[in-house]
């Protein structure tokens, strides 16, 4: 039976569920119509040694007084070692990414992956998720631009050559949109 956990604030909802081995994520934007889901994490199999989003085994949530709330989860495939901080930030009204990955050689591919659940457009660096969020990371690639799309966010390539091993790191962050005032007549 899949186990789900939930981290929300003032408009954001954060949802993990463990299903098989791993626990994936979704990412929901409260709306007063409803939440909107933007995005889902993509998981590979359970025996790829570099799947397409990190393989998230144990999560372990912090919770402190507002503003704060975490999620730390770390996992492993092949020889590498994955781990990831995931804050929900009340102030800045944003949810930020932390995501590494202990390698003992150059990946296949190394990232984390989401297939996106809303009207989206890639600007540079920024998905912008229609009048509801921008997500902001180093490196999108577009994955799919299909009607749902898929994106992957990933390291520098740079910081992927030799000497092995190392830690490669990937950041992203997600935040709210506010809709923009009326206009005067």
């Amino acid at each position: 039976m899949p186990q789900t956990t939930v981290l929300a604030m003032p408009g954001w909802r954060l949802e993990f569920l463990r299903c098989r081995q791993c626990w994936s994520h979704a990412l929901h934007r409260l709306t007063p119509a409803g939440p909107v889901e933007l995005m889902r994490s993509t998981e590979g199999g359970e025996n790829e040694i570099w799947p397409a989003s990190p393989p998230f085994q144990e999560l372990h949530v912090h919770r402190t007084a507002p503003p704060l709330q975490a999620a730390l989860l770390v996992g492993r495939a092949g020889r590498s070692h994955w781990s990831a901080s995931i804050e929900l930030d009340h102030m800045a009204d944003a949810i930020r990414f932390d995501v590494a990955c202990r390698i003992h050689a150059r990946p296949h591919r190394l990232g984390s992956c989401y297939s996106l659940h809303a009207a989206w457009l890639l600007n540079g660096n920024e998905l912008l998720f229609e009048g509801l969020a921008r997500l902001e990371a180093r490196f999108i690639e577009v994955e799919d631009s299909g009607n749902d799309g898929r994106i992957a966010l990933r390291p520098a390539m740079s910081e992927l050559a030799p000497p092995y091993p190392k830690t490669v790191r990937w950041q992203y962050r997600l935040d709210a949109l506010h809709a923009a005032p009326p206009r005067l007549a």
